[in-house]
């Protein structure tokens, strides 16, 4: 059985429960455990609280951490937000594109723009390190990872992330992963943009309140096993 880990930050939000309910309607036995912030409601899963203290991006890494070593040997990491549209066995791992042009693209676009700063960042630390031609790993897709290798990636990446933000995703992908491909993003970034053709929805905390949350809400409208 495969773990699933999922850090977790408090939101104003009740996304992550729609995600455990996906989860159980739309994938595969599994185990799933919760790093970071415990929410009241849940149930039927691992948790492993962690005060968030040192800011979204190094908060993120550090609850991942800190359930590394519990994991099954392959893991998922899931954000609260992934949401499940159809039955599936496994997520392939993919990409977004050429790291230079993701960057250009996000820059070009208010919303995106703070994460392109976080990926210019990510693809020089990759030139550094000597791998040029590099992807972006930035899709809203859950990942599933060898827990060795991210732990090895990770004790690489923590004294770069302590100074500024990179993306432990687009890193590892580039020097461990095995790459399944081009794909689009499935973000959704307006109240108004419907649900895609997709196997998997992100939802977006500014968008919740919008066409694609409340879809979600009532494809999902059942209590999961994961709530109280």
């Amino acid at each position: 059985m495969i773990d699933i880990v999922i850090p977790y930050r408090d939101s104003k939000t009740d996304e992550l429960k729609y995600t455990l309910r996906s989860i159980e309607k739309n994938f595969r036995e599994c185990r799933i455990i919760i790093s970071g912030d415990i929410p009241d409601w849940v149930q039927n899963v691992i948790t492993m609280p962690r005060e968030q203290t040192r800011g979204a991006q190094l908060d993120c890494e550090l609850n991942i951490r800190q359930a590394l070593p519990y994991l099954s040997d392959e893991f998922y990491l899931w954000n609260d937000d992934f949401i499940l549209l159809r039955p599936v066995q496994d997520v392939p791992n993919y990409h977004e594109g050429d790291i230079d042009l993701v960057i250009k693209k996000k820059k070009a676009w208010v919303i995106t723009s703070k994460s392109a700063k976080s990926l210019k960042n990510t693809a020089d630390y990759l030139n550094e390190k000597g791998f040029s031609n590099s992807v972006a790993y930035t899709l809203h897709i859950p990942v599933k990872y060898n827990r060795d290798l991210y732990q090895e990636c990770s004790d690489m990446l923590l004294p770069t992330l302590e100074k500024k933000t990179i993306l432990p995703r687009t890193v590892y992908g580039n020097i461990y992963g095995e790459c399944s491909g081009l794909h689009h993003d499935v973000k959704i970034y307006k109240a108004d943009q419907d649900l895609p053709d997709d196997d998997l929805v992100a939802t977006w905390e500014y968008t919740w309140s919008g066409i694609a949350g409340q879809k979600i809400r009532e494809m999902f409208c059942q209590k999961s096993k994961y709530e109280i």
